[in-house]
């Protein structure tokens, strides 16, 4: 009797996989980081990653009320890194990870490089340092970039050779 209990038990019990596969998925998801802010380490899963992408669209949307700031000047992705205390690589990362957040990330560049433009225009930033970095905001400027330095290229190199004048003494 006790040989038919044992071989009940192996028949009956069968694995369950679906935990572990569930297991799994929620243990990638469930990584950690480290805020330079708080100097600690923090969980990240996708939610948070989307809350995330909502937040920095928030602030970069606030900039436009400028009673708000305080003196306050939101001009790039990295004041804003800084300011929640995560590093530029571990932004891609999550990029390459959540759809929603990279999304989020370039509609709020496209904000930024808006204000720039903007202020640029008004005489409120110097025209040839927003000049510089713009292209990383507006990716119209960075196809313009690529077009002048190619037509620059093309001109210097076919079109015109550079003639060399040299006087010599005579002996």
């Amino acid at each position: 009797m006790k040989k038919e209990a044992v071989k009940k038990k192996k028949i009956t019990s069968k694995p369950n996989t679906t935990k572990k596969k569930a297991a799994k998925k929620r243990a990638r998801w469930q990584d950690e980081y480290f805020d330079f802010g708080f100097m600690c380490l923090k969980p990240v899963n996708e939610s948070f990653l989307e809350r995330l992408g909502e937040e920095f669209v928030e602030w970069c949307a606030e900039t436009r009320d400028k009673k708000k700031l305080k003196g306050e000047r939101r001009l790039s992705l990295e004041c804003w890194l800084e300011q929640k205390g995560i590093s530029d690589s571990t932004l891609d990362d999550w990029r390459k990870r959540s759809g929603r957040l990279n999304e989020s990330i370039k509609f709020g560049k496209m904000i930024i490089g808006n204000r720039l433009e903007e202020g640029m225009m008004h005489r409120e930033y110097p025209e040839r340092s927003v000049m510089f970095t713009l292209h990383n905001y507006l990716k119209r400027y960075d196809k313009n970039n690529r077009y002048h330095a190619d037509l620059k290229n093309s001109n210097d190199t076919t079109a015109n050779p550079t003639i060399f004048n040299v006087l010599m003494k005579k002996i």
